[in-house]
This record gives C-alpha cells, structure tokens and sequence, in this order.
C-alpha cells in the first residue's frame, strides 16, 4: 500500500503540491496492480468524495475509515483530538469574476469600484468559475469518537446471511435497475453467470451456493450499471470491461462487509495486467475513474434499497416470532387445562 507510514508524508501545503501528488498516484497505479486493487476496497468508503480526492486520503493515510472536516466531527458531537494533523484535499469554491468592455476577465476583488459598481448594476457580466483550495479533513482515529460509536459511521452489514443480503441485491437490481436475474442450469460447474446486454438481464448458475450466488450476481450487477448499451470490442475492449465491472463489484463488496474471495480478486488483477500490456493501457486510470464516479452516482440508492429488504425482514421476522411465542404460550395454556382436567377425573 502507499504511504504506510503516514507520520512520513511529506507537507502538502498548495494547489500544486496536491495535483502534482495526484499525478504521482496515477503512475503508481499504472504500474502496480496491488496499489490499483486497494485503492478500489478503499474508494468503497469515500463514495462521498471525487477520485481524485479520494486517491489524495488514501495516498496520505491509507488506513482512513471515515473521514470529514473538523467543524463537521464538532457538528457530529466530536472534537478533533490536539495535535493531529489534517489530511489535504482539495475543496470546490466558487470565485467571482468581472468581463470588461474589452473583453478581458478580472476577479471582482481586483476591479475598481466603479467596474463593481458597474457589474452589480448588470452593465458589465459577472462571471461564476469553480476553483480549489487546500482543504483540511480527520479521520474518526483522530477524533475523540468512541468506540462504541464506531458502528454509526462504518459500512457493511457483517452479520446478515449471505443469502440474505442475495436477495436485497437482487430487490435493488430489479427495482432500481429495472434488471430481472434468474437461475439457469449451465450444464456447468465453472460457468458462474453472465449478463445479457441486448436485454439487459442476468442469469446465474443454478449450482452456486449462496455465497457464490452473492458474488456472481453482484459481478453481473456491475456489468449491467456500467455497460448497458455498448458494443463490446467497439467501445471498449472485454479486458476493459472486465476490469471496470470487477473493480464496481469489489466497491460493493466492501460496502455490504463481504469479504472477497481470492478467486475475484485474482481475476480483478489478471484483467489488470492483461489491458496493462495492450496497446489500452492508458485506459486504467481512465476505468477506475469512471468506476469511481459512477459508484458515487449509485451508492446511495444501493445502501437504501438493501437497508429496505433487511428492516422488511426483520419485521416480518418479529411477526413470525410473536406468533411462535403465542402459540408456545397457548400450548403451555392447553398442556395445563388437560393437566387439570385429568386430575378432575
């Protein structure tokens, strides 16, 4: 992994620092399959954060679990604990500029009043342009959070049946994504699935086990979120394709607190270095990217749709269990009156 002494990062103290650092990270990436796949476990983490500040946290502390600025742990009830040092990212501000009559764009600040004047009258345009500025953020190791609130901010649902969880994927494949999957004997041990882009739809081997139903049927989802409509060896080569699904279906692994197996990572990094040593290869960076941001555009909704299939089953398990109770209570009840009934006779 980068950097797993952070107390030896370097001081990252401007705009040019961080790009130059994000730069560095990307040809790292290029280069080491190994960094690629923990950056991906890592990135399941911090959907809420783009890519590259994403690459920014995990180059600066890879061991990072959840993170936000100090006036948000103060919000969230927590103080930043003396002494700790922030992680740097870069954080979207909106800057005002003025067009003059020639044509030229200054900052509203560096105009004169009169040329302020002008634009807040409407007479001269002003202009809005996003910029960045050094951002400071913590990890919740560096708080004064207490373990036993851990549980509120970390992801996963550890505990839940892998059939289970199959299940809520399944509900969120088909109601999110309008994606029916279905079971198919393959007359086949190995041939786990696949995902049918003309219409759109998934099939899984008939033989899988939960756990592997799980996995395949996530794999597939990925596919179908990320590929949907693309002419595979025209848009994008089957290495590519495959790298990008393996790599969303790592991050959702991660988010559901399902650990991978090796066979899916194997496979993750053999697509790595398949398209590393096409003539794709600068596609890499690229993949993860769009992985990236499209798993920032879903998450959301993943983490709903399977926290409403779970609360749906707990609640029609509580029902099932009063109803186990009173009928044990009314078997006690019963045993008791044949009891007395007998010692009448």
């Amino acid at each position: 992994m980068l950097n797993k002494n952070n107390a030896k990062s370097p001081i990252l103290s401007n705009k040019e620092d961080l790009k130059l650092r994000i730069d560095n990270i990307n040809k790292i990436f290029m280069t080491n399959p190994k960094e690629y796949l923990e950056l991906i476990k890592f990135q399941s983490k911090f959907y809420r954060y783009s890519p590259r500040n994403t690459k920014l946290i995990y180059s600066q502390n890879p061991k990072a679990a959840f993170i936000a600025s100090f006036k948000r742990w103060m919000d969230l009830g927590y103080t930043v604990l003396k002494g700790e040092k922030g992680i740097k990212i870069l954080v979207p501000i909106m800057s005002k500029f003025i067009q003059l009559e020639n044509g030229d764009v200054i900052k509203y600040s560096s105009a004169t009043k009169e040329q302020q004047k002008l634009a807040n009258s409407g007479q001269i345009p002003i202009i809005m342009k996003q910029n960045f500025k050094v951002g400071n953020v913590f990890d919740i190791m560096q708080t004064n959070c207490p373990k036993s609130d851990y549980p509120k901010f970390l992801i996963g649902y550890p505990s839940i049946e892998h059939e289970k969880l199959y299940q809520a994927v399944k509900m969120y494949a088909e109601e999110k994504l309008h994606c029916p999957i279905n079971e198919e004997n393959f007359n086949s041990l190995s041939y786990r699935g696949n995902y049918n882009i003309e219409n759109h739809s998934i099939k899984y081997n008939s033989v899988l086990d939960s756990t592997q139903k799980l996995s395949t049927t996530i794999h597939e989802i990925s596919h179908s979120i990320l590929h949907a409509g693309i002419s595979i060896g025209t848009d994008k080569i089957i290495e590519q394709v495959e790298l990008e699904a393996d790599s969303l279906s790592l991050m959702m692994h991660e988010q559901l607190g399902i650990e991978p197996t090796p066979a899916m990572q194997h496979h993750l990094l053999s697509q790595y270095s398949c398209l590393k040593e096409s003539k794709y290869a600068d596609k890499i960076i690229e993949s993860l990217d769009f992985v990236t941001n499209k798993y920032h555009e879903i998450a959301n909704d993943f983490a709903e749709s399977i926290n409403k299939y779970i609360q749906q089953q707990n609640t029609i398990q509580q029902s099932l269990d009063v109803q186990t109770q009173s009928n044990l209570e009314q078997e006690n009840v019963n045993e008791i009156l044949n009891m007395d009934m007998n010692i009448e006779m």
